[in-house]
């Protein structure tokens, strides 16, 4: 049987081949994947270093603005307690009896109240007999009010042809007492 060693040798000698060639991916692969995982490994670490960074940076800020929140309440808690006792004080030293006191008489009128007046008859008042004298104003009003009654009654009336005519004399006398010609 010779060919079929021969066979089985060529075979052998193919696989053989094949088998080295298969051996060379897969070094190449194992090679491809420990650089992708050193470099992996050397990028993460960085990132995760960032990250830590990051964290710690936000954490400390977050402390930070605790603290200053608390201050800032603390120093609004002691504004308002001060605040408060110094209204307190204020509330506490004030005599509000004697500031009214003090305001009534300050404000109170100094003129005599009115004394009480009895119920009279017109007749039994003092003074009720007499008419009081005309001011002069009243006297020097007297003459135009003359003139403007004619003057008011005609044009408050029906008009006619005899009250028109009426009615223009008497302003053209108004006119000229005002002007001072009559």
């Amino acid at each position: 049987r010779p060919g079929e060693w021969k066979r089985l040798a060529e075979r052998s000698v193919a696989l053989s081949r094949h088998a080295a060639g298969i051996e060379r991916e897969y070094r190449k692969a194992v090679h491809r994947l420990n650089s992708t995982t050193d470099l992996h490994g050397r990028h993460m670490g960085g990132l995760l270093a960032a990250m830590q960074d990051m964290e710690e940076k936000r954490s400390h800020c977050f402390r930070d603005a605790a603290m200053k929140i608390a201050v800032f309440e603390t120093s609004c808690l002691r504004n308002v307690q001060y605040d408060i006792d110094s209204g307190v004080q204020a509330v506490e030293s004030v005599d509000a009896e004697a500031e009214l006191q003090d305001f009534i008489r300050d404000h109170q009128s100094k003129a005599q109240p009115p004394s009480a007046v009895g119920v009279h008859s017109y007749w039994e008042l003092p003074g009720s007999r007499q008419v009081p004298a005309r001011s002069k104003l009243e006297a020097s009003i007297a003459p135009q009010l003359e003139a403007l009654r004619p003057v008011c009654k005609a044009l408050l009336a029906v008009t006619s042809d005899e009250a028109s005519a009426s009615v223009k004399d008497s302003v053209e006398r108004l006119c000229q007492r005002l002007r001072g010609e009559a």
